[in-house]
């Protein structure tokens, strides 16, 4: 294969993005006439001992080389599409390497691999049972003004409730209380806000191809403040509204939705729609809605000011149990089609054109990603606020440790947004001696996390 025709490739790092063409190459053995290849073609044409051509299959940037005797050695050369790096064939080969400022992305001699799915098991399971112990953790930590309650009575208390387990009775009635009433549903608040947030972050990066897009990048974070802020400006906003929302919960998620509508509609105004149009038509609307809502809160009484700042900094504490049926079927009803769409992604990343060429829609694909990331992300605000760092970071981190391949990029992020909100809630429950807002805590110990995760992949390409 490679090393026959004389080419060391280095193999990328492991999180590079796998969208290849055909590099430009030379592959030429004695007697055979040498046969360059376009950088932007997509198959390469070289000549044997003979001087038969022999053409590589479209798609692929494979090169024939022949060697003395008449006998056709075949490498495969991968090459990022920014790149024009080249591999050399035997016998007088030369290599061209790629330019000074591509050093990194050399022309490769490997394939890309395939998803397995044993592989895929087991990191998913990992992650599953990370959740499960954060879980544990969240309902076990009183906080600075509660009591700690022993991790066999949270289990006993949790698993009362299964017909096949009997358990010991081994707690009080208050126990019962604070575990159900007061702990778990912030911890399954916290869950799917995590898998919400996190699962919009990767999606949109996925669809944008820009490793700063988050939930706020199409206007969701800045509608759902605008919408929560104008709701407090009534005196009846924090009461119960619908299906155990508060009117401040419903005007988010309405503004939420209505600021992705306005950014589609704008980004769609030439008739087509593009990645750039909706990332500027996302800058356009989050500029609009923040500076709306800076106003508003600017001409806003003592009392609602605090309100909205309390707002605007994101908690998981205030959810009920009426407010979790509903919002967990929205998330659920978002996140498993993005789970399952990580193929449409992985084609998207290659380009419209690409895309279209393997017969898929990319407007409707895109479409599709943006409805499902978006609803998501408008729940998950409207159940507990503003939390940044999630949706923006938690991928990376997710990419960093398992790889750029969506179909296990897009859950793996879900399972680890859950459990990283569920231990960072925990964690700050367990050492701060007053109880901090939910998005301060993760930008405090996320972000040296991820430092610490990028300095050990300091070669980490998006």
């Amino acid at each position: 294969m490679a090393k026959r025709l004389g080419a060391r490739a280095a193999r990328p790092p492991r999180s590079q993005p796998r969208r290849w063409i055909a590099a430009t190459t030379l592959a030429a053995g004695p007697g055979g006439r040498a046969a360059r290849a376009p950088s932007d073609t997509a198959g390469a044409v070289t000549a044997g001992p003979g001087g038969r051509a022999v053409r590589a299959p479209s798609g692929s940037a494979r090169t024939l080389g022949g060697k003395p005797g008449g006998q056709a050695v075949q490498a495969r050369a991968y090459a990022p599409v920014d790149a024009a790096g080249t591999l050399t064939a035997e016998h007088g080969g030369q290599e061209a390497r790629a330019p000074s400022g591509l050093a990194r992305r050399r022309a490769l001699s490997w394939r890309p691999r395939r998803f397995r799915l044993g592989r895929a098991v087991a990191v998913l399971g990992g992650l599953g049972v990370a959740l499960l112990l954060a879980m544990l953790g969240s309902l076990i930590v009183g906080g600075p003004a509660g009591v700690d309650i022993p991790a066999g009575t949270v289990a006993a208390i949790v698993l009362q409730w299964l017909p096949v387990v009997h358990a010991p009775h081994v707690w009080t009635d208050a126990q019962v209380v604070i575990v159900l009433q007061v702990r778990m549903p912030r911890m399954l608040t916290a869950v799917l806000a995590g898998a919400a947030l996190a699962t919009a972050g990767a999606t949109f990066q996925g669809v944008f191809r820009n490793p700063l897009a988050d939930p706020a990048v199409i206007g969701v974070s800045s509608g759902a403040a605008l919408g929560a802020v104008l709701a407090l400006l009534f005196p009846i906003a924090t009461a119960s509204a619908y299906a155990g929302f508060s009117l401040v919960s419903l005007a988010a998620f309405a503004g939420a939705l209505a600021a992705v509508c306005g950014v589609y509609t704008l980004a769609r105004a030439g008739g087509r729609v593009h990645v750039t149009s909706l990332l500027l038509a996302g800058f356009a609307i989050s500029a609009a809605c923040n500076a709306v809502t800076t106003l508003v809160m600017s001409l806003s009484s003592e009392n609602q000011l605090q309100s909205m700042f309390f707002w605007l900094l994101g908690g998981i504490g205030l959810t009920t149990w009426d407010q979790l049926p509903p919002a967990a079927a929205l998330i659920l009803a978002g996140v498993l089609p993005l789970c399952l769409l990580g193929r449409l992604l992985n084609v998207l990343a290659l380009g419209d054109e690409q895309a279209a060429h393997l017969g898929l829609n990319p407007a409707r694909g895109r479409l599709a990603l943006i409805l499902c990331a978006a609803l998501v992300a408008a729940v998950a605000v409207a159940l507990c606020g503003i939390i940044g760092f999630v949706g923006l970071v938690v991928p990376h981190m997710a990419r960093l440790l398992f790889g750029p391949d969506n179909r296990l990029l897009v859950p793996a992020s879900a399972l680890l947004g859950a459990a990283f909100l569920t231990g960072v809630d925990a964690l700050a429950r367990a050492f701060s001696p007053v109880l901090l807002n939910i998005g301060v805590v993760t930008a405090l110990i996320g972000a040296p996390l991820f430092v610490v995760l990028l300095y050990r992949r300091h070669d980490y390409v998006f």
